[in-house]
């Protein structure tokens, strides 16, 4: 039996428990994503198979929202002459992204509309008697409203063989007819090598990388003598706030209309200023968010009444994001600290990198809910933490994890993910103690409690409203419409593909999943949402900001070998509540992570963008200091100069590029 003070021990069944849900729930994820890239009608992604081509019209890559009216869908015509010495029976095979009038020879094989939910299913047809000696003729008509209209076939006989490849032409409404083409579902933006990248920053500002790398060796010795020092996160927590109040005079200078929506964000604003009230999701762009960050930010503005573009405005408009922004640091601090517990180094570490995340940074630069979320969730994640941890956790406790999140709710969807996870954690240390299934009860409905409470009003009525409680533009807005942004669509590259985001990291999101993600996480590679290269806000330093991105390769290594322990870490050790506060954060991250893949696939216009788990600041920034002490103490001096010396640069870089 333990003694008072000393952590609870996990039974000895409790690690084959752990590895057993773990694996099943990686095991059901990957299959119901995988099943669902390849069956669901909703999801459009491609494979090419046999030799056979997912063909479409050669058009250069387009970068703003195409909208296409469902009366008025464009055709595009496919057509294949061939020849054959004799006349025979063959099979047709054909798939079609999405609707398909299929000839041969003159004659209809197939018609199915665009709206077919069986678009992937292959479709095998007799050609009969229509394959003829001499010249014969293929022709397929398209329509596809979601994105490029793409062909697959293949025709297969005794004296024939055809399959869909360049040797087919296409035309595409009035454009002249071209030869189809393997469309690339991830290919550069064109305009990127018009921009400078790191490698023209480096020989700009070389002198200075130079200077900081000999600081930080230098001062590695130093350094290390400071690693047990106690009020070493003092002293980061102070560093961090110097720099955020130097960001924030920053951040009020930049105009309200740049930004990731910005305009879909004021014109909610705006409409709260204006009625006095809460618009409805058909009423604009941007107006189917919860609403907190905009209630608050209009309730402020209206009561204020600042002059319009003056400094006061200005002061409402970003304070709030710029806040929530500094939280990040707060929470990295905090969760440190429940962790790593007599171990100042890693707490400081955390700190420092939370305060120093470009993607928090340029996040909380702009009007958006999108850092006041991440700060709200961040906090939910650390409410539970706290709640996992307790040696004798309370209904109060339970109460308070809904309430959080409920807030979380009420600034973005994206917290919805976490109900269940929270929930299962919950009651999972309720039960811990003796089985007590009466408390694990009352907990969970506390949890309930404070989540539907604070919340469920908003999407409860969206339920009666909509007819679904998570009612998006693109479901509101857009019934007898359809938008889609190049390409339109996925094939299995674009999840396989990195190293654009090193050498052109602006708009790197076009070339491949990984790409978007480092150049979001490491910088504002989408460029405030712009789509316009040329037009590109000109907010932070450029060259430091490039020089980022192939300083911070390192940085992801540590981060993912610090995934890596934390994992680990769940699966072994005498101290229960730490391994379930760190299973807890290592499965939060996991839902986050299947979520945003699956979300690539089923909206294949969406570039992969890092900040939309800003919510998960805290536990990289766990993950990264734990690396980073654990590789550190295993340096001698030679080791830790270099160690140090890339860290002087790249915080130092990091902090020109966003403060300078």
């Amino acid at each position: 039996m333990n003694t008072a003070g000393e952590p609870d021990r996990p039974p000895g069944w409790i690690t084959p428990l752990q590895i057993s849900a773990a694996l099943l729930l990686i095991l059901a994820s990957s299959a119901a994503i995988v099943w669902a890239a390849l069956r669901s009608p909703e999801i459009p992604f491609v494979a090419d198979t046999e030799g056979a081509q997912w063909i479409g019209f050669p058009a250069p890559m387009r970068t703003q929202p195409i909208i296409t009216d469902h009366d008025a869908i464009p055709v595009v015509q496919f057509e294949r002459d061939f020849s054959l010495n004799e006349a025979c029976e063959g099979n047709l095979r054909v798939k079609a992204m999405r609707g398909i009038e299929l000839e041969l020879n003159g004659q209809v094989l197939l018609a199915a509309p665009w709206t077919r939910a069986d678009w992937k299913r292959e479709r095998i047809l007799s050609t009969g008697s229509l394959l003829r000696a001499g010249t014969n003729q293929l022709r397929a008509r398209v329509r596809n409203p979601q994105g490029p209209a793409l062909l697959w076939s293949m025709l297969r006989g005794p004296c024939v063989e055809i399959r869909s490849d360049a040797a087919w032409s296409v035309a595409r409404g009035r454009s002249p007819t071209a030869k189809a083409v393997r469309l690339p579902a991830a290919r550069p933006h064109p305009a990127t090598r018009a921009v400078p990248g790191p490698r023209d920053a480096l020989r700009a500002k070389a002198i200075v990388l130079v200077a900081l790398f000999a600081i930080g060796a230098g001062l590695s010795g130093t350094a290390r003598k400071f690693r047990g020092q106690r009020r070493l996160p003092l002293y980061a927590l102070v560093a961090v706030h110097i720099y955020w109040a130097v960001l924030f005079s920053k951040m009020l200078a930049i105009p309200d209309d740049v930004g990731f929506d910005a305009l879909g964000h004021r014109a909610y604003i705006d409409f709260i200023v204006s009625h006095g009230s809460l618009p409805d999701a058909r009423d604009g762009w941007s107006m189917y968010h919860p609403p907190l960050f905009f209630a608050l930010t209009g309730a402020a503005l209206r009561f204020l009444s600042p002059q319009p573009g003056g400094l006061l405005e200005s002061f409402v408009l970003h304070g709030i994001p710029a806040a929530a922004g500094l939280s990040i640091p707060w929470l990295c601090f905090l969760g440190a600290r429940r962790l790593f517990s007599g171990d100042p180094e890693r707490v400081a570490m955390a700190t420092v990198f939370g305060g120093t995340l470009p993607m928090a940074i340029y996040i909380a630069a702009y009007v958006s809910n999108e850092s006041l979320h991440a700060a709200l969730a961040g906090a939910a994640l650390l409410t539970t933490c706290t709640l996992i941890g307790t040696r004798k956790p309370s209904i109060h406790q339970a109460l308070l994890c809904g309430l959080v999140l409920g807030m979380a709710l009420l600034a973005k969807f994206t917290s919805v993910l976490w109900i269940p996870l929270i929930a299962a954690f919950i009651a999972m240390r309720f039960l811990g103690r003796k089985l007590r299934v009466g408390w694990a009860c009352r907990a969970l409905l506390a949890f309930f409690a404070g989540w539907v409470g604070v919340a469920g009003w908003y999407y409860w009525g969206n339920w009666l409203e909509f007819g679904q409680p998570l009612a998006t533009n693109l479901s509101v807005l857009f019934e007898d419409r359809s938008l889609y942004i190049d390409p339109g669509f996925r094939r299995i590259e674009y999840y396989t593909g990195f190293g654009e985001a090193l050498h052109h990291p602006t708009l790197a999101g076009f070339a491949s999943y990984w790409d978007g993600l480092y150049s979001t996480l490491w910088g504002d590679g989408l460029i405030g949402g712009s789509v316009s290269i040329a037009r590109r806000p000109q907010i932070w330093n450029e060259p430091y900001a490039l020089l980022t991105y192939p300083l911070a390769l390192p940085a992801t290594l540590l981060v993912l070998a610090g995934v890596g322990r934390g994992v680990l870490g769940s699966l072994r050790g005498n101290d229960l509540a730490r391994r379930a506060q760190l299973a807890f954060l290592a499965s939060a991250g996991f839902a986050l992570a299947a979520s945003m893949l699956y979300l690539s696939l089923a909206w294949p216009f969406y570039q992969a963008k890092s900040f939309y788990a800003l919510a998960l600041a805290m536990p990289l920034a766990l993950a990264f200091a734990s690396a980073w002490s654990a590789f550190t103490s295993r340096l001698g001096v030679a080791g830790n100069a270099l160690a140090y010396g890339w860290l002087s640069v790249f915080l130092g870089v990091s902090v020109l590029a966003y403060a300078s």
